[in-house]
């Protein structure tokens, strides 16, 4: 396979399982009465926190003054507590709070429903094998992302 048949077939299907799992994680956040970008947060908040509004809007690709408004719509709905940085007051740093968590397990519970009867019919060894092809496809486009990025670096330079 050359890389235009490469970039053929496997681009549209990326594009096919994010809406999927767009449209599986929309349906879950629903329930819990988040929206889908709310429930990204709370995924980033659950790996690292505390995190500052600018490394949370670099981590989900989102500008700082879209995900500002976001964030404050989640901590008035008590799903996150945002402060200012100890260090430096000009940073906001941002935290689950109990009911964010809760609400993220809840979230988590309804895909692990939603999953498990399909998942449960595949062996250990093609769910390991799953696992190591998604791995790597993240690798793959990270390596992608940060080649793209070191080009528009470069020649910004110039």
């Amino acid at each position: 396979m050359n890389f235009l048949e490469f970039r053929q077939q496997v681009l549209p299907t990326i594009r096919r399982v994010a809406n999927e799992m767009d449209m599986l994680l929309t349906q879950c956040c629903e329930n819990q009465q988040v929206t889908l970008g709310q429930c990204r947060i709370l995924f980033c908040l659950e790996e690292t926190q505390p995190v500052t509004v600018s490394a949370l809007s670099r981590q989900m690709g989102i500008a700082p003054g879209n995900l500002s408004p976001l964030c404050k719509r989640m901590e008035g709905a008590g799903l996150l507590l945002r402060r200012r940085g100890q260090e430096d007051e000009r940073v906001v740093e941002i935290l689950l709070t109990d009911k964010g968590r809760s609400c993220l397990e809840k979230i988590k519970n309804q895909i692990n429903l939603c999953y498990a009867p399909v998942l449960e019919e595949l062996s250990s060894q093609q769910l390991e094998q799953i696992a190591q092809d998604v791995q790597w496809m993240e690798q793959l486009l990270k390596k992608i992302h940060q080649t793209q990025q070191n080009t528009v670096t470069s020649s910004k330079m110039y």
